[in-house]
Formats: structure tokens, C-alpha cells, sequence
């Protein structure tokens, strides 16, 4: 019998299969996750990333930490990418950070998003600066609001409301090519 994990039970009968919802904690004898009608959640994906198990449906788009952590799993050369590693989620806390990151200076950029926006080079003095006080994320990044309020159609609290929980810590490197990847299962 195979396991699937699933967001809603398909019209399916079968002897082969066992369904079983995203509540599940057990992710041990799950060998197949299908997306129907809705979305697992981000943890979710996580975990089935981490654990190599292929996922089929509705949303395949990875946020930059799961891009990163398939990267690693792969062994692809990528910036190395700072994150909780406990609960694979992005820093909140300064502590946190203080426990992971011993860089000077760094990448900050929002996991969800494109077209560069809210990408900026810190010191930790900046970065430790935004997590103790939203109101410092205004000033560091006042170029970038700017931007933001004249020239894109997105939330203009955008930066702001990443740094509460979804902000990337990455080393710094020169590239001279970006790429996308797109990954089919």
C-alpha cells in the first residue's frame, strides 16, 4: 500500500493508496503528496522537500529558502543562504541571527518576490537594527520605498512586512548571470 499525503481526499478508490491530510506529523512512509483544489502550506513543502518526496498539483513555485535548501540537497553551487535550521524559517530574532550568522555584511532579501525588490547589502548593526525596530527598516531602506511607492504595483509596506518573519540572509557574491529555476516532478 503507498501513502499519499493529499489537501483533500480525490474521488479515488483504491486498495493501493492511503490517503492521509496535511495534518499528519509522520511523514516517515509517505512516498507521494498531491496538491488538490488548494495548497500545502510552506512548512509543509519543506518537509517534503527535505524529504525528497515528489509533489504533484497546483503549486510548484519555491520560495528562495526552499530554492535554497533543494540547492544544497542537490549539491549545487549557490550563496550560502542563512536561515533557522532547527525549524527552516527565516530570522526574527536576534538571537537567532547571532546564533547562525557571523558575517559582517550581507544579502537581505525577501523569501517571496522578484524583480530585485527589497534585495540590499547590510552590516549587522542595520540588520539587528530592523528586527529590534520596524521603524529603522523605513529609514535603511528609504531608496527602496521610494522605488516601490513611484514604480511597482505591490504593497508599499512590502520590505517591512518580510523583515517580521520572512526576510534571507545571504553572503555576498559578484555574479555576473542570474537564473531561475524551474523544477519538474
Amino acid at each position: 500500500m503507498i501513502k499519499i499525503l493529499t489537501t483533500k481526499t480525490p474521488n479515488l478508490i483504491s486498495s493501493q493508496f492511503k490517503f492521509t491530510g496535511e495534518g499528519n506529523d509522520n511523514f516517515d512512509d509517505i512516498k507521494l503528496a498531491l496538491e488538490i483544489e488548494s495548497s500545502f502550506n510552506s512548512n509543509t513543502k519543506l518537509i517534503l522537500i527535505a524529504k525528497d518526496i515528489k509533489c504533484i498539483g497546483a503549486s510548484h513555485r519555491l520560495n528562495k529558502l526552499h530554492q535554497s535548501i533543494l540547492l544544497n540537497r542537490l549539491e549545487i553551487n549557490h550563496p550560502e543562504t542563512f536561515y533557522n535550521k532547527h525549524n527552516c524559517t527565516c530570522f526574527n530574532q536576534i538571537e537567532q541571527f547571532d546564533s547562525f550568522v557571523d558575517l559582517e555584511k550581507f544579502i537581505v532579501k525577501p523569501i517571496n518576490g522578484a524583480r530585485g525588490i527589497g534585495i540590499k547589502t547590510l552590516n549587522r548593526e542595520q540588520y539587528k537594527k530592523c528586527l529590534e525596530n520596524p521603524d529603522e527598516i523605513q529609514n535603511i531602506f528609504k531608496d527602496e520605498q521610494k522605488y516601490l511607492e513611484k514604480n511597482v504595483d505591490a504593497n508599499p509596506t512590502y520590505i517591512k512586512d518580510s523583515f517580521s518573519s520572512e526576510m534571507l540572509v545571504q553572503e555576498i557574491i559578484n555574479v555576473k548571470h542570474e537564473f531561475r529555476m524551474i523544477l519538474y516532478i
